[in-house]
């Protein structure tokens, strides 16, 4: 296991294959990125500012940082898991993403997370079939896209689906079930729909761009 904090989380290689590209502009000292195994991929853009332990619990997991993004928290990657971060994601507390048997998770661009937003591709334990001794809860991706506001609390489940300049309210839980459509207001356990064509601001007014269901700036 090799374990990089701080100042130490800058362009690396090992003889393990693991691997990481780019500097964050900002990356706080007590943040970690934990190569538990072979073939592990960390990728940073330009302007990032990170204070994300990442943790790389099996081999050929990839995580791949967009430009000037701004995360804290902690990702957690099975084998051959893939998590991609947008550009401009901002996280106003702790959140967290755990993936495992090669699923994949994408947050779109100029994305806006709330404390202990959370993402879980899978769940701990499996669970079987008595009859057919066969899995029935695997691993399933998770795809945010751009523009998208996720409240306080919110939980996505594997499978989970939210289109473009969405909205999910506080303690909300979103499941592959339910998925959520571009510009659309969801609440609820599970989540669901209750206003569609939605546009959101980080600050004032949105721009007349952002008001075209097309087009997705940033807020």
């Amino acid at each position: 296991m090799t374990v990089l904090r701080g100042d130490e989380i800058t362009d690396y290689s090992d003889a393990r294959g693991n691997r990481i590209i780019g500097t964050p502009a900002v990356v706080q000292p007590q943040t970690q990125v934990v190569f538990g195994s072979d073939n592990c991929t960390v990728r940073f853009g330009e302007d990032v500012n990170w204070m994300t332990h990442i943790y790389f619990n099996d081999s050929g997991g990839t995580v791949e940082v967009d430009d000037g993004a701004q995360c804290i928290g902690q990702l957690e990657l099975g084998h051959d898991c893939t998590i991609r971060i947008g550009k401009r994601l901002n996280v106003t507390g702790m959140f967290s993403v755990v993936t495992e048997d090669g699923c994949t998770v994408e947050i779109g661009d100029n994305c806006l997370f709330a404390d202990k937003a959370t993402i879980r591709a899978y769940d701990h334990h499996p669970i079987f079939d008595l009859d057919t001794r066969e899995r029935i809860n695997f691993a399933r991706d998770v795809s945010i896209g751009s523009d998208v506001w996720l409240g306080y609390g919110v939980q996505l489940m594997g499978g989970a689906r939210i289109g473009h300049g969405s909205v999910v309210g506080t303690m909300s839980i979103v499941t592959a079930s339910k998925p959520i459509g571009d510009h659309c207001l969801a609440v609820g356990q599970p989540a669901t729909v209750k206003r569609e064509r939605i546009a959101w601001a980080k600050n004032g007014r949105p721009p007349a761009s952002h008001m075209d269901p097309g087009a997705h700036t940033a807020c």
